[in-house]
């Protein structure tokens, strides 16, 4: 299998009036060679796109549909996995977050529209304004972002797809990055380890 430098993967469920403007917003602001991803969780109305990669499968819940993506991308150094309402405006967002994960070697973070996650670590919110990065945001109250290193991939792995509801997945896997030490800044602040 061929590496991959970048990959955005679409997390799909019958949102069928969004997913066209999210599919345009990723393809008009994507960098170039980036590979596309949708996974749909067995939605009544697939996407589809010339230039982008569909798995279609049955409904099996948020982590499992994530780790869909992570499957078929894992060979990617940076991933980012879309929800299905999120809309990118501008270009530069994944740029954005791919300089802050190499430069300051943070592997992984979420941005949850309700919580706006990396905005609370100082150094990536100061970054991302100084260098004129735009942070993609939703039009729902809990639009969310997921954006990984490889080193996540090969040393934490993918979601527990024992989670099928929204919020426990990905808090388990964020605790078990933070345990691998692939984030560098105090995630205390936004993750309640235990």
């Amino acid at each position: 299998m061929s590496i991959i430098h970048r990959a955005i993967g679409i997390v799909h469920y019958n949102r069928a009036n969004q997913i066209k403007q999210v599919v345009e917003s990723v393809m008009d602001t994507k960098p170039p060679d980036t590979k596309v991803y949708i996974a749909d969780d067995g939605s009544e109305f697939v996407p589809r796109h010339s230039e982008i990669i569909t798995i279609a499968a049955p409904n099996r819940g948020v982590c499992y549909n994530k780790n869909r993506i992570l499957f078929a991308a894992q060979h990617a150094h940076f991933i980012c996995i879309l929800e299905d309402d999120l809309v990118a405006t501008e270009k530069g967002w994944f740029e954005g977050y791919e300089e802050c994960s190499s430069l300051l070697q943070n592997h992984y973070w979420v941005r949850v529209q309700d919580k706006e996650v990396p905005e609370t670590i100082p150094a990536i919110s100061e970054y991302m304004k100084n260098k004129n990065y735009n942070i993609i945001y939703g039009d729902s109250p809990r639009g969310d972002l997921t954006f990984l290193s490889q080193a996540v991939i090969k040393k934490v792995g993918a979601f527990n797809p024992m989670f099928i509801g929204v919020g426990h997945g990905h808090r388990e896997h964020a605790l078990r990055v933070v345990k691998a030490n692939l984030i560098s800044h105090p995630t205390n602040k936004w993750i309640d380890i235990k």
